[in-house]
């Protein structure tokens, strides 16, 4: 399309993206910073305030198409039960206000959000004593959350055994309505 639009060949345009991107990338990196703790309550949102008022960030994973790889272990590596074709996968953090804090580089999407999220460096960034919430998705990643002295907080797991109890249900009612902050940022910028 950009070839078309400027007048250009497809060679000498990717040419040129395949040189620019990096240079946007280190640029725009620099746009995301994770505010402190005091500045992160200093914009609590309302919604926020009342239970939550130590939450620090919101996390989620998302994941973009890409051009199905030739290599075969590549295919592998980067297709998506989820979407089903190939996607590069990513972990977002942002914090209660909406304010991106943090983008973990790219990993094949058939990697976990658990493994994402244990291997992005996003626990170094995390100050003491935070909430951070997320989603069903990642599992087993409250102990390492724990040895940061942070608290995940998440919807209880649906199980095919057993039933949710009222409090189990308004609690993750209660989450999913603030969590949708962070769903609602992926979805606006299309990062």
């Amino acid at each position: 399309m950009l070839a078309l639009h400027f007048g250009l060949s497809e060679s000498s345009v990717t040419k040129y993206f395949k040189k620019t991107l990096p240079k946007v990338a280190i640029c725009l990196n620099q746009l995301i910073r994770w505010p402190s703790a005091d500045e992160v309550r200093e914009n609590l949102p309302i919604a926020f305030r009342k239970r939550y008022s130590k939450a620090i960030s919101i996390i989620d994973c998302f994941e973009i198409q890409i051009e199905k790889p030739s290599n075969a272990l590549h295919q592998a590596l980067t297709w998506s039960q989820y979407k089903s074709c190939n996607t590069i996968k990513y972990l977002i953090s942002i914090t209660p206000d909406g304010l991106i804090n943090f983008i973990s580089e790219g990993y094949g999407g058939r990697t976990p959000d658990s493994t994402i999220f244990e291997d992005s460096g996003f626990l170094d960034k995390l100050p003491l004593g935070g909430i951070v919430l997320a989603d069903r998705g990642f599992k087993n990643i409250a102990h390492l959350l724990e040895q940061r002295g942070c608290t995940l907080l998440r919807p209880a797991s649906v199980g095919s055994s057993s039933k949710p109890t009222a409090e189990e249900v308004l609690q993750t009612k209660r989450i999913a309505a603030i969590r949708v902050h962070v769903e609602r940022c992926i979805g606006n910028n299309q990062v």
